[in-house]
């Protein structure tokens, strides 16, 4: 769309405030609420997002809605057949008048079920890269012409270089959380993570466990076959953990040869069922390469075990203690 015009000084101040509200925090999401109140001032939005493509993906960065929302953050999906993948290709945003008579694109039965009609959306470019898009969609149809179009544009383009800083910082920041060597979550992830999760169980009522594992005979191993065998090893263990969870499940390196996995809304009885699966995965992996090591697993359940993170990792210790002195390779409850 080739629409030029010199903005409103109405238009002007509410592009100011709003990026500058987009610039005051990395943290996107946070502002973003504030960000799309300030459009409204101009144009009807009753629902925007920000989405970033990463490989065939569309990541939603952050969704406003005041319609309801068939996408959350941090909601991934395909980018094939989306308006996003149109607009990147192309670099020019793209208007879609009324998506319950005529769209191309595999977003129209979401919207039609959120009652939208209307949606703009508008390539973020930094340099000369398209970084993803800027989606404002509204109720009305027609909501958005030539003028509206202009105008988004001009605001898509000021906000394009917060939007890429913020994200640069959430891989930075969840880099500093991820263990180089076996990819899962760090000691330092670990301890947010226990703490947000023993508040969110205190607010809903649930109950989650905690597994800790430990390698039997590792020691060894690594000091007869040296750190790079003993490494391989260890990525194994990282491997065969994360193919033995659930995706709401989060695992840890807890540190050395010790490992961590959080099981949220699950009792000791389940919990348990995790850990033997997660016990025999191992041991039948590294059996199956000729590696003599195994994993003994204690785990702990709250508030049943103890109603502090300090409480939980000492019973699911003690447990893990009684597991290693009855034989090793097997699981113990706390």
């Amino acid at each position: 769309m080739s629409y030029r015009r010199k903005l409103s000084y109405l238009e002007l101040s509410v592009v100011n405030r709003a990026c500058t509200i987009m610039s005051s925090s990395l943290d996107v999401p946070k502002v973003f609420d504030r960000f799309v109140t300030e459009l409204r001032k101009i144009i009807d939005i009753n629902w925007a997002a920000v989405a970033l493509a990463e490989n065939d993906e569309l990541h939603f960065l952050t969704v406003f809605s005041s319609t309801g929302s068939s996408w959350k953050v941090p909601d991934r999906m395909s980018i094939n057949g989306t308006a996003t993948e149109w607009v990147i290709l192309h670099k020019k945003p793209l208007v879609e008048a009324d998506v319950l008579k005529e769209t191309q694109f595999v977003t129209a039965v979401p919207y039609r079920q959120q009652g939208i009609h209307s949606v703009a959306n508008l390539p973020l470019i930094a340099k000369t890269r398209a970084i993803g898009s800027l989606i404002i969609a509204s109720c009305q149809p027609d909501a958005y012409g030539p003028k509206e179009t202009g105008f988004l544009k001009q605001v898509a383009t000021q906000i394009t270089l917060p939007i890429e800083n913020s994200k640069l910082y959430a891989e930075m920041k969840e880099l500093a959380r991820i263990d180089d060597l076996t990819g899962l979550f760090n000691r330092r992830a670990f301890d947010e993570v226990m703490i947000n999760e023993i508040n969110r169980q205190i607010r809903y009522g649930g109950v989650f466990s905690l597994i800790i594992l430990d390698l039997d005979s590792f020691k060894t191993f690594n000091d007869k076959q040296g750190h790079p065998a003993g490494d391989d090893v260890l990525r194994k263990i990282g491997s065969a953990i994360k193919n033995s969870i659930r995706n709401a499940d989060q695992a840890f390196r807890y540190g050395g040869d010790e490992f961590a996995i959080i099981l949220p809304t699950t009792g000791t009885d389940a919990a348990l069922l995790v850990a033997e699966r997660i016990r025999k995965k191992i041991a039948s992996r590294l059996a199956a390469v000729h590696i003599p090591v195994t994993a003994s697993l204690g785990l702990a359940t709250w508030p049943v075990n103890g109603t502090t993170a300090n409480n939980i990792v000492a019973a699911a210790d003690t447990a893990l203690y009684l597991a290693k002195q009855n034989g090793r390779n097997r699981c113990q409850r706390a």
